[in-house]
């Protein structure tokens, strides 16, 4: 826990230290309470409105942590010692995706929290919600930080990701075939309490998945490139 408390100040002051996107999340964030406030429908239409745009925002955040996460140990040289100590380097991804879910929190909790106050009702489904949310990020930067690190400019691959995880991943934009279930935030945006066992099972299922997946096929590729790099002296971009 104290190793995962250093993590969560060392990227919260990383993220803080930018004020373009601290401005800029924070309005972003404070729109998107304000349309969660007036928009139209049941508490269960806008609680589900409320989750994606809470995980509209912090996808924004996830993507652009992920992306420096490693390029941050080349940055101020620490790289060398993560290879060679007995931390390693699968478990400094993990907790740096833990840290980057963490310091999500104002985002993931405000619209969700605005939600609730306008009806009077905080249910199980909605806890559920942000618990959710909560651990998709942290598997999201995860796997974000392998794939972003896996092309020539990893700040390149970002908005791939950002239209790939916000459109489909959120249920803006149907796939054929429903392949937006491969999705794990889709379980979480389309949860109510009537559905609740079944999403948690799709959720764990697919985030289970996307993980091990990233692990077997891209964890050995980008530990190359980053071995490379430190050999030739060259900084991951």
């Amino acid at each position: 826990m104290r190793t995962l408390m250093l993590f969560v100040r060392y990227q919260w002051s990383e993220r803080i230290a930018t004020s373009s996107f601290l401005i800029g999340i924070t309005l972003q964030t404070a729109a998107m309470c304000l349309a969660v406030w007036s928009r139209a429908g049941s508490p269960t239409e806008v609680g589900q409105f409320a989750s994606r745009s809470a995980l509209f925002t912090a996808t924004n955040i996830i993507l652009l942590g992920a992306m420096s996460n490693i390029s941050n140990e080349f940055k101020f040289f620490t790289i060398q010692h993560v290879y060679t100590s007995y931390f390693g380097f699968p478990r400094l991804i993990f907790f740096r995706s833990v840290a980057n879910s963490v310091i999500c929190a104002p985002a993931v909790l405000m619209p969700i929290v605005v939600a609730c106050v306008r009806f009077g009702r905080c249910d199980l489904a909605t806890l559920a919600v942000l618990g959710l949310s909560f651990v998709w990020l942290a598997a999201l930067c995860y796997v974000a930080t392998y794939l972003t690190n896996l092309a020539a400019q990893p700040l390149a691959a970002v908005p791939w990701l950002k239209y790939a995880f916000v459109l489909f991943g959120l249920d803006l934009l149907p796939l054929p075939g429903g392949a937006n279930l491969l999705f794990p935030s889709h379980w979480i945006v389309t949860l109510t309490h009537a559905n609740l066992s079944g999403h948690l099972c799709g959720f764990a299922l697919t985030t289970s998945g996307a993980v091990a997946l990233c692990f077997l096929v891209t964890r050995s590729k980008v530990e190359r490139i980053v071995e490379e790099a430190i050999k030739s002296g060259r900084r991951a971009a």
